[in-house]
């Protein structure tokens, strides 16, 4: 599943015009990872970024937040 998600990053990342669409399936994708592997710092920061660049600011502030608190 990450796999997929990044390839939808990429995707929007590389055809402007679809990068919002694209940013939505990866977030969605991202969202469905097993917990081990959602709870992993790079992880944390993906969702993070996907938070923030789809508009929901709180749930990536929360996420930065953690990460932060985990590095120490």
């Amino acid at each position: 599943l990450e796999e997929l998600a990044v390839g939808f990053i990429r995707a929007g990342a590389r055809a402007r015009e679809h990068n919002e669409a694209a940013q939505q399936v990866a977030l969605a994708l991202y969202e469905l990872l097993p917990g081990e592997v959602a709870g992993g710092s790079k992880t944390k920061l993906t969702l993070a970024r996907l938070y923030e660049t789809t508009g929901d600011r709180r749930r990536a502030a929360e996420l930065y937040r953690q990460v932060l608190a985990e590095k120490g």
